[in-house]
């Protein structure tokens, strides 16, 4: 139907609310008994409004999965307040931030319609690791690749390949 009215609502009762719990969410549930084995509510899916802040004045979207030969049901995507998305991320800082694992590759793109960076950090534990950027700015038509926080190469507006040197 039109209008502003909701078709379903789903909401939670909890009037104080802390950073990470559920405001309300809808569940995808199974009988299946080899999953109601690892998680007896038999939630194999989830999609919640969840509180951000310590005093739940902002709120994102979590999406959350599950299978059952590895018990870790849990969150996978969410949609902050900001509009920026995580995949494996649950506090996403950039448009699109993505993890692929605790332990492993990451990749994030971030920037401005003038600015934009794609980052991938490839690690072997989640505190260290090399840090590859490609930064494309269309305000001065520079395309720019570096490794930890040094620019190593670029391309310039007028189509010149620069390595160790921006001019």
């Amino acid at each position: 139907t039109g209008g502003t009215a909701p078709v379903l609502s789903i909401g939670g009762s909890d009037v104080f609310l802390g950073d990470g719990e559920k405001t309300g969410s809808l569940s995808f549930i199974t009988s299946d008994a080899s999953y109601t084995g690892a998680y007896p509510d038999g939630i194999a899916g989830e999609i919640a409004s969840v509180s951000e802040t310590a005093t739940g004045a902002a709120y994102g979207l979590a999406f959350y999965t599950g299978t059952p030969t590895d018990s870790n049901r849990g969150e996978r995507v969410r949609i902050n307040r900001n509009g920026d998305v995580g995949i494996g991320v649950t506090l996403p800082t950039r448009l699109l931030d993505v993890q692929r694992n605790t332990v492993g590759d990451i990749a994030a793109f971030r920037g401005s319609d003038a600015a934009r960076e794609l980052v991938i950090t490839s690690s072997t534990t989640t505190s260290t690791g090399d840090t590859y950027t490609l930064n494309a700015n269309s305000s001065n038509g520079v395309v720019a690749f570096a490794t930890g926080s040094s620019e190593r190469m670029r391309i310039d507006s007028t189509g010149n390949l620069l390595v160790g040197t921006t001019t």
